[in-house]
């Protein structure tokens, strides 16, 4: 029963959203990343990953780092669910 509720840390690509002024910015828990090399460099320290094969995976200038406390194997839908409305607002109410 412990697995349904562990902590776990998120990180999605969004994609349609910039954030020019700021490295990272909290909206609504989420921490909003810009995808530049000291960010990419932390992705990849977190997994066995290369900073190179993000870069192929994905050309999302922006992550949304969060945390979420789910079984592991819904990790990321429940994170899915919980940014959706801090992308709306990013993306149709944050100042261009």
């Amino acid at each position: 029963m412990d697995a349904y509720d562990e902590r776990h840390t998120v990180f999605l690509p969004l994609f349609g959203i910039l954030i020019p002024d700021a490295p990272a910015r909290t909206v609504g828990g989420i921490v909003v990343h810009q995808s530049g090399p000291e960010f990419l460099q932390r992705l990849a320290s977190e997994d066995t990953v290369t900073t190179a094969y993000i870069q192929r995976q994905t050309d999302a200038e922006v992550w949304a780092e969060i945390q979420v406390e789910a079984e592991p194997g819904f990790a990321v839908a429940r994170a899915e669910e919980l940014c959706g409305p801090v992308i709306d607002v990013l993306r149709f109410g944050w100042p261009a």
